[in-house]
């Protein structure tokens, strides 16, 4: 039976939501982490969510961490799903969203929670994320937060596709961004909620985008907060070579344009991004060979075959805008600048986001 029942209380202001699923050796090694550098209280709780996982995390928490709230489901609902359930059971005010690769630090979680407080509109905030393995370098999923160019591609101050900068203090400062990344998401809940939370069909990857970009529809502030950092063991759950993260990451995002898109904008982007990722096809099977290829090429067809169920969603979706409408689109080709200018650090890149 698929557990309703509800958590929190009037008093928590602060819900961590560490989700695992398969990953004892990940928990093991960062939620003492977790528990050290975070101040918890009847205000600030600690809830574990687990997606149906077949290994001995469950055995391990409860064998170590007996004090700690414990959400099981009975399925594996990806990133998405089981972040979304576990939100919409857990009432507070802040719910950050916690993948069990990450690394917190000291101080990691007042800076957000101060810039949630210094303004109303604000509906999701990211630390700064660097990576685990290569310290003082920036990591894939979020950097020093999320923007996206007028064809979908989304790219992070101090992350240009696959370019990964050092980080010298060059994105220290707060600002406005158009997606905040999912390793270590804190949002507002009730915006969340309003906003229509993760979509459960992503899975996994992009679904933040999707969510950021919904919120800012809704009229809502998405925030890069440097003074906060957190460390993200990059493939830690899925492995960048698996095919199936590509998959993911290639359904996932035309099917967002597919939902938020206005009309008029989305026929001629779904028209030119098909044209670009059929180069990238032919540029993968040379440089990776087949099985990452075939992901790109099954992500489209998964998504034309259910295009009628994602076109539905829009329904949901108020106030659709054009790119030019959007804060952290960036108008100029990121293709252009990175493979043909040759600018691949963020800072580098002709034109300036909106």
């Amino acid at each position: 039976m698929e557990n309703n029942k509800k958590y929190g209380s009037e008093e928590l202001q602060v819900a961590i939501i560490l989700l695992t699923y398969n990953c004892k050796k990940l928990t093991e090694k960062l939620l003492p982490k977790v528990l050290e550098l975070t101040q918890l209280d009847s205000k600030t709780q600690l809830f574990i969510v687990d997606n149906d996982s077949s290994d001995d995390t469950i055995q391990f928490i409860k064998e170590n961490y007996p004090q700690l709230e414990l959400i099981q489901f009975e399925e594996n609902y990806g990133f998405a799903g089981g972040m979304d359930k576990a939100t919409k059971l857990i009432e507070t005010k802040y719910s950050i969203l916690l993948s069990c690769d990450v690394e917190v630090t000291e101080n990691w979680l007042q800076p957000i929670i101060d810039l949630f407080e210094s303004d109303n509109s604000i509906a999701a905030v990211q630390p700064k994320v660097l990576s685990y393995d290569k310290r003082g370098h920036f990591e894939y999923a979020g950097a020093s937060g999320g923007f996206i160019d007028h064809l979908g591609f989304p790219f992070c101050r101090g992350r240009v596709f696959d370019q990964l900068e050092e980080d010298k203090g060059q994105y220290n400062d707060t600002i406005e961004v158009f997606w905040a990344g999912g390793c270590c998401l804190a949002v507002k809940r009730e915006a969340y909620i309003k906003s229509g939370g993760l979509d459960l069909d992503f899975f996994a990857h992009q679904e933040e985008i999707d969510l950021a970009w919904r919120m800012q529809l809704h009229g809502y502030k998405i925030m890069a907060c440097p003074k906060s950092h957190i460390y993200h063991m990059g493939g830690g759950v899925l492995s960048y070579n698996n095919p199936f993260k590509l998959y993911l990451n290639s359904r996932n995002n035309i099917s967002m344009m597919a939902k938020n898109l206005p009309i008029g904008s989305l026929i001629p982007t779904l028209f030119i991004r098909s044209i670009l990722d059929a180069l990238a096809v032919v540029h993968i099977l040379y440089m990776e060979g087949p099985g990452h290829s075939l992901a790109i090429i099954r992500g489209h067809l998964s998504f034309w075959f259910r295009i009628g169920k994602w076109m539905k969603k829009r329904k949901n979706i108020p106030n659709k805008k054009s790119w030019k409408d959007l804060k952290g689109v960036y108008q100029t080709s990121l293709i252009v600048n990175y493979f043909m200018l040759g600018n691949k650090n963020f800072d580098k890149l002709k034109g300036k986001p909106n």
